[in-house]
């Protein structure tokens, strides 16, 4: 084993190593974020933390689910409104569930709708939240935390 593989299982028995440990070096932490903000939860996935992957996968998606039954907007950049730029980042953190509900399913709110503004709220909290579990996928994979 190399010295960064070392560091990437110290502490583990070999016994209860997972195939997330596999992930050696200076490229686990950065491929834990990247795939934690593609897909809520496959950071913790691929870092071995099975049932804490699931349960953030399904709350991420049940934030933005909600969000959609409320009829609230996928945010966009718009001219001349630079607070729309910083509720468009907090929008794409979902990753994948964003990215599938703009360009796959056309998805747009209704700002008619009695819901819009917390089904809004819903879907940006939904991408905050996951921006919180790629931080939570770095300390993991760099040994911060268990």
């Amino acid at each position: 084993m190399s010295e960064a593989e070392d560091r990437a299982t110290a502490g583990v028995p070999s016994e209860s190593r997972t195939p997330g440990d596999a992930i050696a070096g200076a490229w686990r932490a950065p491929l834990a974020a990247a795939l934690a903000w593609l897909l809520p939860g496959a950071g913790h996935f691929v870092l071995g933390k099975r049932g804490r992957a699931l349960a953030f996968c399904a709350i991420v998606v049940a934030c933005a689910a909600i969000g959609c039954l409320l009829q609230g907007r996928l945010d966009s950049i718009q001219p001349n409104d630079p607070l729309s730029v910083i509720a468009t980042l907090a929008s794409l953190g979902s990753g994948v569930v964003h990215l599938v509900l703009k360009y796959v399913t056309g998805y747009e709110g209704s700002i008619v709708a009695a819901g819009y503004e917390y089904g809004t709220t819903f879907l940006r909290t939904a991408g905050i939240l996951n921006f919180l579990l790629v931080l939570d996928s770095l300390d993991i994979a760099r040994g911060r935390k268990g």
